[in-house]
């Protein structure tokens, strides 16, 4: 699993009131201190003038490249672009699914923690997850999975699939969350995502079978033999200690019969 540290980074765009919404176009502090590191270590790189090479590749040009390449790594996009899509679904359409006193509590902890993130010290990483450090109630992310499932029953899959990766986010510690991310991705089809969310939650839990076993057909779907079959092994043994649920019996015989496995 990541550290908080990367959650960190895959926490996207900050979020800030203004006059339309409560989300803020502007990089988040984290973003930023992101930017000081790659320029900090790019700084002490060494990039000697090479005479047979093009004059325009001189070595500032160099460490700019290297630079620019480090910051493109480090943006995380897929997952920040979840992130920030969130929070403005929850912004823009919470009241639709909140009764007035939750919607108003939920975006009050929105603006609260957009305060406590500009105010941080991000000299060192942190030391607790996202839904403490922004002071995020409980209510909160009780609001936030209402929508989130809402949103699934209404089969507004990417949507939901946004606000769980949030979910996710801010307590990187929970596999449900994880694991309902990984569904999600599952549903839109997103296979090598939802292989990574899926991986998330079997390594926050072992024992979590469903974890497993759906990501033997994303494997398979990204033309992954071998991870689908270290899937299949693992799901074998937590069987062998305790049988897993019927349903899940049922779609893992499917799976020994793409695997070409044995009975």
């Amino acid at each position: 699993m990541p550290d908080l540290y990367i959650q960190a980074l895959m926490q996207g765009k900050s979020i800030k009131k203004n006059t339309d919404s409560a989300i803020s176009n502007e990089k988040n502090r984290f973003e930023l201190q992101t930017e000081k590191e790659i320029e900090t270590f790019a700084a002490s790189l060494s990039f000697d003038e090479d005479p047979t090479q093009n004059h325009l590749t001189n070595p500032e040009m160099k460490r700019a490249k290297v630079i620019a390449e480090l910051k493109e790594q480090a943006k995380l996009t897929e997952l920040s672009s979840f992130v920030e899509d969130a929070f403005k679904i929850l912004a823009s359409e919470g009241e639709k699914y909140l009764i007035p006193e939750q919607f108003k509590a939920m975006n009050a902890d929105f603006i609260k923690g957009n305060k406590i993130l500009e105010e941080l010290d991000l000299s060192s990483p942190p030391t607790t997850n996202f839904q403490t450090l922004l002071h995020f109630s409980e209510a909160t992310i009780d609001s936030m999975t209402t929508i989130a499932v809402v949103k699934y029953n209404e089969l507004q899959y990417p949507d939901s699939l946004s606000i769980f990766i949030l979910l996710s986010t801010l307590t990187p510690e929970n596999p449900d969350y994880w694991l309902r991310a990984g569904i999600l991705a599952h549903k839109c089809e997103n296979y090598e995502l939802a292989s990574r969310l899926y991986s998330a939650a079997s390594e926050l839990d072992p024992s979590l079978a469903s974890a497993l076993i759906f990501s033997i057909d994303c494997y398979l779907k990204c033309s992954m033999e071998v991870e689908a079959d270290t899937a299949y092994a693992k799901v074998m043994k937590l069987n062998a200690a305790s049988p897993i649920d019927d349903s899940l019996t049922e779609i893992l015989e499917n799976y020994r019969v793409l695997l070409n496995k044995g009975k």
